[in-house]
């Protein structure tokens, strides 16, 4: 809303589906990520924690996205398939509230491995 000066999170979906043909992801907390990819919006849910600190959640959740383009090989964010991009963003939600179940980023971080996304 900060980019766009919408009100509301589906109003500036709006506004970047017709200013620009980029993917992306705005996050709604513990409801999970609105994903924005060829024209359409997709809610992806999150994984239910109980919530001791949220520090670190975002940089967890990009982390994970940047780590599964780098692992998959996708060359371009344009031609991988919605299927791919829900599977990626699902993974990356697990790591940003896992994330939330510990004081501090830090300490999170230690906590986090290569099984959320199995």
């Amino acid at each position: 809303m900060l980019l766009t000066g919408a009100d509301a999170v589906e109003s500036a979906a709006k506004i970047f589906l017709k200013e620009t043909s980029a993917v992306f992801a705005i996050t709604l907390g513990a409801k999970g990520t609105l994903l924005g990819l060829k024209g359409e919006t997709i809610v992806i849910k999150s994984i239910p924690v109980e919530p001791v600190d949220t520090t670190g959640a975002g940089d967890a959740f990009v982390g994970a996205l940047l780590y599964q383009l780098q692992q998959y090989g996708a060359t371009s964010t344009f031609t991988c398939s919605k299927e791919f991009w829900i599977k990626m963003v699902m993974n990356a939600n697990k790591a940003g509230a896992r994330t939330c179940m510990y004081m501090g980023a830090m300490e999170a971080f230690r906590y986090l491995n290569r099984q959320i996304f199995e």
